[in-house]
């Protein structure tokens, strides 16, 4: 399954959360819902088969808990992965979207 580029992006709900947490530091007014909206990112649901792949990466591999959700919908999905962080190059993802991965 590949993306097309008039499709969404998908984020999962532990992510967004932590988004939240970053907008709730910075006191910022806006809101993460519109950001999101504004850049064609979907909440992806959670399911028993992405909590099992969440337990998995979080056992094998160097990335925190809230990082095994962005990993194991990436896994179920069989889509590629958009991040900066350098610990999703150490996983078994076929495909992370990273300036780094090229």
């Amino acid at each position: 399954m590949g993306r097309h580029a008039a499709e969404p992006w998908g984020i999962a709900w532990t992510n967004i959360a932590e988004v939240e947490i970053q907008y709730a530091k910075r006191r910022t007014r806006s809101s993460v819902q519109e950001l999101l909206a504004r850049l064609r990112i979907e909440p992806l649901a959670d399911t028993f088969e992405i909590s099992r792949l969440v337990g998995e990466a979080r056992i094998k591999f160097p990335i925190n808990f809230g990082d095994c959700f962005a990993y194991a919908h990436a896994k179920h999905l069989n889509e590629p992965l958009l991040t900066l962080d350098t610990d999703f190059l150490k996983t078994d993802l076929p495909r992370v979207l990273h300036p780094d991965a090229a």
